[in-house]
C-alpha cells in the first residue's frame, strides 16, 4: 500500500503553503491535500488534513478512497503482513514490515540499506537510524533462514527500539556484511563455508 509521511514533503513545500499535491505510483491518483501548521517552540509543525475526516495526520495511505488517514483507510496498512513463526524468520520479517510502515519506508526482502542511497531522506540522522534497525533485523532474519536461529521477544524488541549495543557499535555496512551473535554482541566466526555462503547470498540478492 502506498503511504506518505509529512517529513517526505515538508522541505519541498513553499513557505506558507496551505496545500500540497501528492500522487501514488499511478499519476491518475494525484490529489491535493490541505496542510495545517501548529506553532511548537520556535518553529512550526506541519500536518496533513485528512481529506475524508479533516483530522490532522502525519501519515496518509492510498486506497480506493484516495489519500486518507489510517482511521479512514478502508484497508489495513498491515494487511498481508502476518506474524507466523515465533522468534524465527517469519516473525522478524513481520516486525520489519510493521516497523517500515510506521517509518514510511518501503522495501522488499532481503532488506539492504544500499537501496536507499539516492533517497532524499538519507542525509537525515533519524532516517539512517531507521535503516540501521531494519538492517539489523535483516541480519537476524538471515541467520534464522540459513541456520534456524530463534530469537526471544526481548532480543527483537531491543533492536526495534534502537537499544541494542550493536546498533551503536556497528555501521550500516557492518550490519550488511558481517553476521553477528545478537546475544553476545560478537561477530560470528567467518571460518565456516556455511556462514560465508549465507552472507554472500543475502548480499547478492540485496543488490538485485
Amino acid at each position: 500500500m502506498d503511504m506518505i509521511r509529512i517529513g517526505q514533503i515538508k522541505d519541498k513545500c513553499r513557505p506558507g503553503a496551505v496545500s500540497v499535491t501528492i500522487g501514488g505510483n499511478d499519476s491518475r491518483k494525484e490529489q491535493t491535500i490541505d496542510l495545517h501548521r501548529e506553532r511548537s517552540g520556535c518553529c512550526d509543525r506541519l500536518f496533513f488534513l485528512c481529506p475524508s475526516c479533516g483530522k490532522k495526520s502525519v501519515v496518509l495511505y492510498l486506497s480506493g478512497k484516495g489519500w486518507t488517514c489510517r482511521t479512514c483507510c478502508p484497508v489495513s496498512p498491515y494487511e498481508g503482513v502476518q506474524n507466523k513463526t515465533k522468534g524465527g524468520a517469519d516473525e522478524i520479517g513481520y516486525r520489519m514490515k510493521r516497523y517500515a510502515i510506521k517509518k514510511g519506508i518501503r522495501f522488499e526482502h532481503p532488506f539492504s540499506y544500499t537501496a536507499f542511497a539516492l533517497d532524499d531522506r538519507i542525509s537525515l540522522e533519524a532516517f539512517r537510524k531507521d535503516l540501521k534497525v531494519l538492517q539489523a533485523l535483516e541480519n537476524m532474519r538471515t541467520q534464522a533462514i540459513f541456520f534456524g536461529r530463534r530469537y526471544t521477544a526481548a532480543q527483537i524488541r531491543q533492536v526495534t527500539r534502537g537499544k541494542h549495543p550493536l546498533l551503536e557499535r556497528c555501521t550500516l555496512h557492518d550490519l550488511l556484511s558481517v553476521l553477528y551473535d545478537w546475544k553476545s554482541g560478537e561477530p560470528l566466526s567467518m571460518d565456516t563455508a556455511a556462514v560465508r555462503a549465507a552472507l554472500l547470498k543475502t548480499m547478492n540478492r540485496g543488490r538485485q
